[in-house]
Parts: structure tokens; C-alpha cells; sequence
């Protein structure tokens, strides 16, 4: 028997020089043990007496080949590069560039050359006979592990075999069918998902299970499988253990720290079930009448594989051929944003631009096929490319993080070309809706020729040449103007100035711009000097340039501070009498660039810019009653005080530094957003909770807050902590509505709900708990569940405006991977940033921001704003010192890692000596402190957008 082994480790090593040589190294000494095989010219011959009819299949993706195609989830890879090696380059839902496993089983048994899905729709009565695979990505021995892939459970699985059962009595008889299955070959693969995907990545099976008890379940749970397959006639099984999971290239990245080592602890556990699953085949073998069960060890050789590749003809184990190879899988690995082996960065690129997509539905050709009779833009298309550029620009972020020594910059062309279109006469242009070329409606490439289609008469009037494309004078519009003024970026920081009013984005050219640049004079406080507006040009440009040459990112938030602090100190300098040469001050030309021949020096990292103590004076014609406040923890003040739920925070050190330092209900040492904008609106210093016992009647006048901890847009978010819905937060306001007509009267009341200012702080909870920490929306992907939240937020804003409400500010999502709790749990040994929720929560941002914008269009008198809280969150935690922060890891309350809510109290935790000195306060909130200065980087351009 040895000999044969060794003859077959040979023949298939040779034949086999691929990764799939590693599991025939195992399955061709199966196939002896089987039926007494001996092979020629490379194929298993079976002798005159033995027939393998069929092979059959059961398990997760490593045998998949298409059941999870048509299913709402993320496990599944209907399209390229998939399937790449294929016949015909065709991806089928294979895991796989080309075959999976039993594809090539059953070639080289002489079977067919491909074993189908159960499930695909092309599937032929003809295939059934000669066997098909259930199998189904993201599947597991453990229920739970299927449900969080959304995949197809082996309970599943085995009703299908049922069917397929039946389909087969109905096309050969009774006796043919228990003769098939009787004598099929069954392949059962699965537990790597349990292991990967449940157990070392949910906290909660943590709790339950250790490695131990969690693989002893896994291997009762496949025992139980074979013995239900031996119920039903299979005879002979071979069941796969797990392979070293530590040392795919996912796992390593995730868990195997800088170097990204083989990760032990992921191994041990493969190494555990293995053993325990060997030990109950060994088992079962002794029991089963007539049945030869096989355990295949797939570990051993395949980590050989990996960490000898060239004895194997491999040169690279550590990293997957598709996109950068660290972490993509499934829909990471597209022909989109993951470039298939070799890549750019292989090649030795290490300065690339990505350009986004521009807005299609505003190209003339897409205005005439899809835009109506009016040619109007196509908003469905523009929406897809918004949702590819949120994606894609997530992608460039992340391999930013991981190419070394590389500039990969994302370029957004959507935003400056959608204004360009709707703008033409700003950019000197006079015609956007139609091409030069032709009708202008239709014409491209072979319908643009010199025959058939004339030209404009002067194409500089033109935004697009042809129905597709911009002119010349088009594309040389992005110049030094666009840098200094109409980019989002530009805008972004001129609106975070403390200016009396910013520069239009009417202005046609650069001398228009310097020469009514000191009109554009600052707010009070003192100190600020008239020459604010050359600084803004001066730290564009310089950010511009370190991002182009440097790689060096600069927020909009820390561009706004530098221009401030430029300013002040040349006021100081002035006003101490201290004469710069002219050569020192900023010069700025109208010209394609602006300089500065000597930097100011530098004001002490300490020095910060603040807000004056009086609250933002509105302008003249802006009155806001009240403040009112709808959704979860960030915003609520108390509601969930007297709710029984666990998330609430009514005790010490909660309110550590609130008035009296007293614990009101809000989840953060001090105030929360609601307050802060409140008082800086000059409306309160503190909005109560509406279901607070000792709420007065005058404070409804000036607003409540509905919110509660735990609430989220998708309803079983506030279902699973039995917090306050939104829909319940909607019913309280009604009754809100009623007391304040009853109190000042119809128009009174009519005046409060047009004019005030209503906040939706929500989502938070959705991502981290409903989606990533509980997973109870199994049968949803990222992009299915984001446009549940951001459908919902609509909704809700909808709602509001039939209430008669006008002005209503919507707070994204802020960058949940990098808040503490989540660190700890998707973070890694090194608690780093969990990418996958500030992905999630980038791609809600871009849907929840584009229905605001089609909700302004729609509503007549509405005032939606998107509030991007994600962007200066995100910088403030990466760059701490940079606002007078020295942690950002960690909460204050507790070892600061995980303690929030109850798990925060004066019994077990002790508080962080400085709060001042944390940006969080528990695991999941922000302190004060940090809320403050959101709230002074946000305030202008958000009560602006209201006028």
C-alpha cells in the first residue's frame, strides 16, 4: 500500500503542477483505498467490477461552482476576473480562476470535465445522473457561520439532495437511482468558514466556546452530515478537514501582524477539528455496515505547499493573484477596483491617479437615449457612478495603506464636471446639453465624420466635442481657478472660514478672484487679519502640491486651521511692530501659481484656534426657534432613562463633567452634539429629553430631543437593545406637535416647525451592531443593507417635511472602524482600524448624501443638509496632537477598550486622569471636548446652508 501511495504522490505531482496537485497527492491514494485503482496516461482507470457513476458534492466555496449566483450576498463571484482560466475566460461562480477541486476529481475519474451546481439555471436533466454539488459559499458545520455569509446551510443542502433524489427516481427508476447513489463518490469540504468567519472573528461565540468546545461541535456536526448521507443510501464519503487557515493570504493580512506570518492561533484550531474530525470518521467507519468513510488530510500537504512553493513550481504563497492579493475576495476581486496579477504597483509603478467616473447621465448621447423627452440628466446613471466612486475611492484608501513607498490618489471628476455642465456660462462656456459634432444629440466615433455630421461653428461655446466627449477647452477648464475656488476640496475650506461671506463661484478667472479678494474679510474675533484670503490661497496651493509630489494628505479641516493660524501670526507680527520685508508676505499672482519666497515661523503645536465665547451670530434674515433632535446615543439627552434596556448610562462617571456633574442620560462626559449646537445657534446650552419626567412646557418651545441609544434606521437595530424606534420617535413628535399648537397656536407652531432646526443623528448602530457584530441581516450584502439604511433616513426626512418641517440637518456615519470598541473586536491584535466598517460607512455616507440631494430637487422649500461628520472625526483620530488630544485608541471609562453603557460604571471602572486628554470618553462616544470641536470645524458652513 505504501508503494502505490508513493506512486501516486508521483504521477500526480508531475502531471498536476498546480495547487489542485496538493489535493490529488490526497485523493489519489483515497481513490485506492476506494476501489483499487491503477492509473494510465494520467487518468484513474477503475477496473472492469468498479463504477463511480456520479460524485457528488457538499460544502462551502472551495466546491461551489455557482449555487450562490443568484443570491443577495457577498459570497459569490459571478464575474470576473473569476472564472479568467475557465473554458472561454467565463466566470461561473466558481471560487477559482478556473476548476474547483471536483471538477478535476471528476475529470480524471473519467466522469465529465465539470461537475454543475444544483442550482444553475442552465442545468440539464442529463447532468443529474453523473452527479452535481450542492456546496455553497460561506457555508459551515456550525448553522451560525452560514448565516453570517448569507450562504446555503448543509440543512439546506440536504433538502436539495432530496430533490435531486426525486428528480433522479422520475428519470432512471428506483433501482438505477439507489445504485447511484450507492456507488458515487461524495465529497463533503467545509469548516474553514466556521473557524475564519465565526469562531475567531465574533466575539460572542467567543463567549460560548472555546477553541475546544467550538471544534468539537464542528466535528459532532459533520459526524451527524455523514451518518444523514449514509441514511440515505451514500456509500462512499470522503470528508475534507481543514486546511492551515493561518496561512491564506486574508487571514495572514488580518491577524498575522506587520509581517503578516502564518497566524498560530488560527492554525492550532484546524489542527484541533482535524484531529476530533479523524477521530468520529474512525468512528462512524466502525458502525456504518458496509461504508467506506474517509477523512482527507488537506492541512499538512497544502502547508507544505505554501511554505516550500518552488519544490512545487509556485513562486509566490503569501499573497493571491487578484488585486493586491492581501485581502480581496469575492466582491473585492473584480475587474474594477482589484487589477488581476501582475499588477501596476508589480511592474514598479508608484506614482498613479485613479480618476473616477464623470456624471454619464449628464453626456449628451445618454441626455438623448435615456433622459426623456426633455433631455434631462439621467439621474439612475449618475448614481451608479457616485456608487462605483465611493467604492472605488474607499479601494485607492485602503491600498494606499498597504503598497509601500506609493502616491495613489483617487481623482474626483464627477463633482467639477457635473458643475461645469450645469454651469456652462461661469466657465465661459455656452452650450452643455449637446455635442459640436453632428446633431450634437447621437454622434460618436463613426457617426462623427466628415460626411454625414457638421461642425459648430465655434467650438470653444461647446462642453463637449462629441455626444460622448468633453473639447479641449473642456478639459483645460480644471485649472489654477478650480484649484483656489470650485473644487469640492477649495469649497470645503472656504466654507469652514471665518469669513463674512466667501468668494462666488461666479468669477471666471484668477486676477477676478485676487482683485476682489479683500472684500472677503473675516468674522470677529479680533486678531484676525484682513489678509485672511491670500493665506487660503497660499495653503491650497501648498496642500495641492504635497498631495501631487509628496503624498501627503491634508483634510479640509486642517488646511482651514493652517490658514487661520497663518493669518493670526502675521497680525502679531504687525501689531508688534515688527516690519517683514515685502518679500516675506504672501505674494499672489494672477497666475498659475502662488508662492510665498519665506514661511512664517511656525506658532507652538499647542496653540489652537478658538471660537469666541459668544455664540455664531445668524445672519440678519436666519431666526431658528428651536432645536429638535431625532435618533441614537450621540444626540439623546435621557430618553432611554426610564426604558428598560441596557442601553443607557443615567449613573457615574457618565455626565463627569456635565453641570454639577450629574448623569443625565447622555452617553458622554459632558454634552453631547444636540446641546452644543443649541447653544451655538444662541437658542440654549442644553436640549432635555423629551420624555424626561421633569420637562417643562417652555422648553418645547426651544426644542427636545427624541433620540434614543441604540435606535438605527434598519428596525430590528432599536428591536435588539429594545430602544426607542424611529418610528416611535416619530409618534412622540406628534404628540410634541399638539402641546405646542395648544400652547401658541396654529401659526405659532407652523413658524417653530419651518424654522427650526431638526437634527437625525442615526446609523451608527445599524452598521456595527445589526450588520457586523450581530449579523442579523444574514441575507444582505454591504450594498443591499447601506441602501436599506439610506432608504429608510430618506423616508424619515420625507416624514419630517409632511410634518411641515424645512430644515433638517443629516449626520453620516462617523468612521466606525476606528472608534475604540470596534478596534477591539475587527481590529486585530494591534486594534487597528477595522477597514471594513469605515467602508460601510463610507458607502451609506454616498447614498444618504445623494437622496438628500434628489429630496432638495423634489420638495419644494425643503433644506436638507448632509453633515459629513466621517471626514473630521477621521482626523482627529489619526492626528490627535494636532488638536490637543494624546489618545485616540481608547475611551477614558475603563480599560477604555470595550467598557460602554453598563459595562461603564463607578463599581468597576475607573476614569482616565485627564478626559480633556481623550477624544473618547467610553468605547463608542466621544467626550465634550471632542464634540466642541467638531461642532466649531462644522458650524459655519452648516447654519450657512440654511439661509
Amino acid at each position: 500500500m505504501d508503494r502505490r501511495r508513493s506512486i501516486h504522490h508521483h504521477i500526480f505531482s508531475y502531471l498536476f503542477p498546480s495547487s489542485s496537485s496538493i489535493l490529488f497527492l490526497c485523493i489519489s491514494f483515497v481513490v485506492l483505498v476506494l476501489l483499487f485503482t491503477t492509473t494510465t496516461n494520467g487518468l484513474v482507470k477503475l477496473p472492469e467490477n468498479t463504477t463511480v457513476p456520479a460524485i457528488i458534492v457538499f460544502g462551502d466555496s472551495i466546491v461551489d461552482a455557482g449555487n450562490n449566483d443568484d443570491m443577495i450576498t457577498e459570497a459569490r463571484c459571478n464575474y470576473p476576473p473569476y472564472g479568467i482560466d475557465f473554458d472561454g475566460g467565463v466566470p461561473t461562480g466558481r471560487f477559482s480562476n478556473g476548476k474547483v477541486p471536483t471538477d478535476i476529481l471528476a475529470e480524471e475519474l473519467g466522469i465529465k470535465p465539470t461537475i454543475p451546481a444544483y442550482r444553475d439555471p442552465n442545468l440539464r436533466q442529463e447532468d443529474l445522473p453523473t452527479g452535481v454539488t450542492f456546496a455553497s459559499g460561506g457555508a459551515g458545520y456550525v448553522p451560525l457561520t452560514t448565516q453570517i455569509a448569507g450562504g446555503i446551510p448543509l440543512s439546506q443542502q440536504l433538502k436539495f439532495f432530496e430533490e435531486y433524489i426525486e428528480k433522479l427516481n422520475g428519470m432512471v427508476g428506483q433501482e438505477r437511482t439507489t445504485f447511484i447513489i450507492k456507488n458515487s463518490l461524495f465529497v463533503i469540504i467545509c469548516g474553514s468558514n466556521d473557524i475564519a468567519n465565526n469562531f475567531f472573528s465574533l466575539p460572542t461565540t467567543q463567549l460560548q466556546y472555546n477553541a475546544a468546545s467550538f471544534t468539537a461541535l464542528m466535528a459532532d456536526n459533520a459526524r451527524s452530515f455523514a451518518t444523514t448521507l449514509y441514511q440515505y443510501g451514500a456509500r462512499r464519503i470522503l470528508m475534507f478537514g481543514a486546511p492551515p487557515i493561518g496561512c491564506v493570504p486574508s487571514q495572514r493580512t488580518v491577524a498575522g501582524g506587520p509581517t503578516r506570518g502564518c497566524v498560530v492561533r488560527f492554525n492550532d484550531a484546524c489542527k484541533l477539528f482535524n484531529a476530533k474530525l479523524s477521530a468520529n470518521i474512525d468512528g462512524l467507519s466502525r458502525t456504518l455496515q458496509d461504508t467506506t468513510l474517509i477523512y482527507i488530510d488537506i492541512y499538512d500537504p497544502l502547508l507544505d505547499l505554501i511554505l516550500n512553493p518552488q519544490q512545487y513550481g509556485f513562486k509566490v504563497s503569501n499573497l493571491g493573484c487578484c488585486g493586491t492579493g492581501l485581502i480581496e475576495v469575492t466582491a473585492l476581486c473584480n475587474n474594477y477596483t482589484a487589477a488581476v496579477c501582475p499588477t501596476l504597483y508589480q511592474y514598479g509603478a508608484r506614482r498613479i491617479l485613479m480618476f473616477g467616473a464623470p456624471p454619464i447621465g449628464c453626456v449628451p448621447s445618454q441626455r438623448t437615449v435615456a433622459g426623456g423627452p426633455t433631455r434631462g440628466c439621467v439621474v439612475r446613471f449618475n448614481d451608479a457612478c457616485k456608487l462605483f466612486n465611493a467604492k472605488l475611492s474607499a479601494n485607492i484608501d485602503g491600498l494606499s495603506r498597504t503598497l509601500q513607498d506609493t502616491t495613489l490618489i483617487y481623482i474626483d471628476i464627477y463633482d467639477p464636471l457635473l458643475d461645469l455642465i450645469l454651469n456652462p456660462q461661469q466657465y465661459g462656456f455656452k452650450v452643455s446639453n449637446l455635442g459640436c459634432c453632428g446633431t450634437g444629440l447621437i454622434e460618436v466615433t463613426a457617426l462623427c465624420n466628415n460626411y454625414t455630421a457638421a461642425v459648430c461653428p465655434v467650438r470653444s461655446d461647446y462642453v463637449f466635442w462629441d455626444s460622448f466627449h468633453p473639447t479641449e477647452t473642456a478639459y483645460r477648464n480644471i485649472d489654477d481657478l478650480h484649484v483656489f475656488l470650485t473644487y469640492p476640496f477649495a469649497e470645503e475650506v472656504w466654507d469652514l472660514l471665518p469669513l463674512r461671506f466667501r468668494p462666488p463661484p461666479s468669477l471666471t478667472s484668477m486676477a477676478e478672484l485676487i482683485k476682489t479678494g479683500p472684500t472677503y474679510t473675516p468674522l470677529p474675533p479680533a486678531g484676525l487679519s484682513k489678509l485672511l484670503w491670500p493665506w487660503v490661497l497660499w495653503n491650497l496651493w501648498k496642500s495641492r502640491n504635497k498631495l501631487l509630489f509628496e503624498n501627503r494628505v491634508f483634510t479640509a479641516q486642517e488646511t482651514a486651521l493652517k490658514c487661520v493660524l497663518d493669518a493670526k501670526e502675521w497680525a502679531s507680527v504687525q501689531e508688534l511692530h515688527v516690519r517683514k520685508p515685502p518679500s516675506t508676505a504672501p505674494e499672489v499672482q494672477a497666475s498659475s501659481s502662488v508662492r510665498r519666497s519665506v514661511p512664517p515661523p511656525s506658532l507652538p503645536a499647542n496653540v489652537l484656534v478658538c471660537k469666541t465665547v459668544v455664540a455664531i451670530k445668524l445672519p440678519p434674515n436666519l431666526k431658528i426657534p428651536a432645536l429638535i433632535a431625532f435618533g441614537d446615543s450621540i444626540v439623546d439627552t435621557g430618553n432611554n432613562n426610564n426604558v428598560k434596556t441596557v442601553v443607557k448610562c443615567n449613573f457615574q462617571p457618565y455626565g463627569i463633567n456635565f453641570q454639577g456633574g450629574v448623569p443625565t442620560g447622555r452617553f458622554c462626559d459632558g454634552r453631547n452634539p444636540a446641546d452644543l449646537l443649541a447653544e451655538e445657534v444662541g437658542i440654549k446650552s442644553v436640549v432635555p429629553a423629551y420624555l424626561d419626567p421633569n420637562l417643562t412646557l417652555k422648553d418645547l418651545l426651544t426644542g427636545v430631543s427624541f433620540a434614543s441609544g441604540g435606535s438605527g434606521y434598519d428596525p430590528i437595530t432599536p428591536k435588539l437593545v429594545a430602544a426607542i424606534s424611529l418610528q416611535k420617535q416619530l409618534e412622540y413628535f406628534e404628540e410634541y406637535i399638539e402641546k405646542v399648537k395648544n400652547l401658541v397656536g396654529e401659526a405659532r407652531k407652523n413658524f417653530i416647525l419651518a424654522n427650526s432646526l431638526f437634527l437625525l443623528v442615526a446609523g451608527s448602530d445599524d452598521i456595527a451592531n445589526t450588520y457586523y457584530d450581530l449579523h442579523a441581516r444574514p441575507h444582505y450584502d454591504v450594498d443591499s443593507y447601506t441602501t436599506l439604511m439610506a432608504n429608510s433616513a430618506s423616508g424619515f426626512v420625507n416624514k419630517l417635511y409632511g410634518y411641515g418641517v424645512r430644515r433638517i440637518a443629516v449626520f453620516g456615519a462617523p468612521p466606525l472602524g476606528c472608534i475604540p470598541s470596534q478596534r477591539t473586536l475587527g481590529g486585530g491584535l494591534l486594534r487597528e482600524c477595522a477597514e471594513y466598517y469605515n467602508d460601510a460607512a463610507k458607502l451609506f455616507n454616498s447614498k444618504i448624501s445623494t437622496k438628500l440631494d434628489s429630496l432638495r430637487k423634489t420638495l419644494p422649500g425643503i433644506k436638507p443638509v448632509y453633515i459629513n461628520i466621517y471626514d473630521p472625526l477621521f482626523d482627529i483620530i489619526q492626528n490627535p496632537t494636532k488638536y490637543g488630544f494624546g489618545v485616540s485608541n481608547k475611551g477614558c471609562c475603563g480599560t477604555g477598550v470595550i467598557e460602554v453603557a453598563v459595562l461603564c460604571n463607578k463599581i468597576t471602572s475607573s476614569v482616565c486622569p485627564d478626559v480633556l486628554s481623550h477624544v473618547f470618553w467610553d468605547s463608542y462616544h466621544p467626550t465634550e471636548k471632542t464634540y466642541k470641536v467638531l461642532v466649531s470645524l462644522l458650524i459655519n458652513k452648516f447654519v450657512n446652508q440654511f439661509i
